[in-house]
């Protein structure tokens, strides 16, 4: 995968945080970070690339996706990548019960990326049952978690609230950006106000 400048700038940031959260100096035992960034303005490379920076330290990447196509495509973005183990966590939670090999593959993670976070945030959340369970199943160790999305709204109104450390980086984004707003403005783009009920025919 192609990592541009603004994708560069945000996983030096994350790195300097990982490294920070991982130094003697430190005594936090659980920390976010949180990454906003535009809808397809490239924050899955922000992640490919923190993966690269962090290495060979682990990092277990977990989707919420239901659609199929988007879990293959998270997949694959991350399948180059020697240190990351993608899953979804659906699948993670019904290995839990199960004391399976991937479970303590992900003990031995040091972060855990968090594709579109809004999805299955909440105090009953599958998001929120993972991270009670890895907290209790290694009360030793320490755990970074990356939260990437476009509408981590819970997650940013929450961060004044946790007992932990969280901090937001933004992706900027860069020139030939096109998101919804820019079809809206585009001369090309003509909204036909309805203003009477479309008629049912039997044509």
């Amino acid at each position: 995968m192609i990592i541009f400048d603004n994708q560069q700038a945000v996983a030096e940031t994350a790195k300097q945080i990982y490294d920070e959260f991982y130094s003697s100096d430190s005594y936090d035992r659980i920390k976010f970070i949180n990454i906003n960034g535009k809808l397809q303005g490239g924050k899955t490379g922000c992640m490919v690339e923190l993966a690269r920076q962090i290495a060979p330290n682990e990092v277990v990447a977990l989707t919420t996706y239901a659609d199929r196509s988007l879990v293959e495509q998270f997949e694959n973005d991350f399948e180059p990548e020697y240190n990351v183990i993608s899953v979804r966590i659906s699948t993670l939670l019904s290995d839990i019960k199960k004391d399976s090999e991937l479970v303590k593959e992900i003990g031995e993670a040091s972060t855990f990326f968090i594709d579109e976070s809004e999805y299955r945030l909440g105090e009953d959340s599958q998001l929120g049952q993972f991270i009670k369970f890895i907290l209790e199943e290694y009360p030793s160790k320490r755990f970074l978690f990356v939260f990437v999305g476009a509408t981590n709204y819970t997650l940013n109104y929450l961060s004044d609230k946790f007992k932990f450390p969280v901090e937001s980086i933004t992706l900027e984004s860069e020139d030939g950006y096109i998101g919804v707003k820019d079809f809206v403005d585009s001369p090309n783009f003509y909204h036909i106000k309805q203003k009477n009920k479309v008629k049912v025919t039997k044509e």
